[in-house]
């Protein structure tokens, strides 16, 4: 079942679609929309599979897949990184990074390394445990629920 939602960061529901893939290793046959919202330019998939269902989209496999090649992970993260250096604002020379769907946490840890202050949101039960960093364990299923990570 999927969902359609208004944006997380701002609740306007306007958006346009930024390109439209599918899940090329579970459902080849299911279309998933990338959007940017026209408000505040927040990015997300929309619509979206229900909370009840993320399981089925996130099986145990998925998160041992990290595992499989940690080579092409690290270059993976390397890149994800560079590309977040060259928009991050700095607050009193602290770069802090909330990684919304931080899977297992190798990529906040990677950011760590960095230099980084980390914190992950991950509702999977079928995700690694992590206890190195805050992870907060709730859906954020509107606006106003930021306000609990800040």
């Amino acid at each position: 079942m999927m969902e359609s939602i208004a944006c997380n960061l701002c609740g306007q529901s306007d958006h346009r679609v930024v390109y439209q893939k599918p899940d090329t290793k579970y459902f080849p046959k299911e279309r998933f929309s990338a959007v940017e919202c026209l408000n505040c330019g927040l990015g997300y998939v929309n619509p979206r599979p229900a909370f009840s269902e993320m399981s089925r989209y996130y099986p145990v496999d998925f998160y041992e897949y990290f595992d499989t090649d940690p080579a092409a992970q690290m270059k993976r993260y390397r890149v994800e990184a560079s590309y977040l250096k060259e928009f991050a604002r700095s607050a009193e020379g602290r770069k802090r990074l909330l990684d919304i769907g931080c899977a297992n946490g190798d990529f906040p840890r990677h950011m760590i390394r960095e230099g980084w202050e980390v914190e992950g949101v991950e509702v999977s039960r079928n995700s690694k445990a992590i206890d190195d960093f805050p992870v907060y364990r709730a859906p954020l299923s509107r606006p106003s629920d930021r306000s609990a990570l800040l």
